[in-house]
């Protein structure tokens, strides 16, 4: 598989949403997207986090990807699509896809776990994760 781990030793499912956003809203979805996203689905267990991509040609053409990790991430993700689609609503001009995946991420993006020095602990630091 060269370089990449298996979701079944990661342990993570991915949401994708691509939509088109209303023409005003453009310019929010930067900063705005993450947090409505991390506010609603943050503290639901198995959340692992969420990616925003805007089309380098098209700023209306968005992805909003969820992560979810754990036992129950394939009913999580499947039960996320309604959540996510509610929490971009304000943003939404009309919804392109959805789709589920199995999450494959670079080992070298695993590895980048670093210690907090203020905490001690362990810190898992995936750079694809923005939320």
């Amino acid at each position: 598989m060269g370089g990449m781990v298996p979701a079944a030793e990661c342990g993570m499912t991915a949401l994708s949403m691509e939509f088109v956003s209303k023409p005003q809203e453009a310019y929010r979805l930067p900063a705005a997207v993450p947090a409505v996203i991390e506010g609603a689905l943050g503290h639901l267990a198995g959340f692992a986090g969420c990616m925003l991509l805007i089309c380098d040609k098209e700023s209306r053409l968005v992805t909003v990807v969820t992560f979810w990790e754990g036992e129950n991430r394939a009913a999580l993700c499947s039960k996320a699509a309604a959540w996510v689609h509610n929490v971009v609503a304000p943003f939404l001009d009309h919804c392109l896809q959805v789709r589920s995946y199995d999450a494959y991420l670079p080992k070298k993006t695993l590895a980048s776990r670093e210690t907090t020095p203020e905490h001690g602990a362990q810190a898992e630091n995936y750079s694809i994760c923005i939320a």
